[in-house]
């Protein structure tokens, strides 16, 4: 699978020495870039590396890259949960370990049916959760309950 894959500084300038013979020659540093430019990147890439390792609830990064159909490889969180379902939407590995991020990113060039499926389900879970219209009935859906529960109380109160 030929893929273009999105340097940014982290990964081109400060990736571990014992990753680059994975990625060699994959990695390119372009500095920061507008968000239409990381979609443009995105959607031509196999797959993101998201290893920050700081709890983040909602990280916008992985929800872009399921926008794009674009699986992601992430840090497994030690609390919490991630975007990121293992083998569903991406892969995940352990914080800190060069090694094993390097096993989940060779793999992921390896086997292009597995990686196909990945991206399918990012991209499914971006319509599900993540759309515009969505978010619309999920907020429509909360008022309507915080109305049904303010009805309750006042059916309680007065009778």
């Amino acid at each position: 699978m030929q893929a273009e894959v999105l340097g940014l500084p982290l990964f081109a300038g400060d990736l571990p020495a014992a990753v680059y013979p994975v990625v060699q020659g994959c990695l390119e540093e372009e500095g920061a870039l507008p968000l239409e430019a990381v979609l443009e990147h995105m959607k031509k890439a196999a797959f993101l590396v998201f290893s920050s390792t700081w709890y983040e609830g909602l990280p916008v990064t992985i929800i872009e890259a399921h926008a794009t159909g674009l699986p992601a490889i992430a840090v497994r969180p030690e609390r919490g949960t991630t975007l990121v379902r293992n083998r569903e939407t991406g892969l995940l590995f352990e914080p800190g370990s060069v090694a094993d991020l390097a096993r989940k990113i060779e793999p992921t060039w390896a086997h292009e049916k597995e990686a196909v499926a990945m991206s399918e389900n990012a991209r499914k879970t971006f319509e599900d959760r993540f759309t515009p219209e969505r978010n619309y009935e999920m907020l429509m859906a909360i008022y309507e309950q915080a109305k049904e529960r303010r009805r309750q109380k006042e059916r309680e109160r007065y009778g």
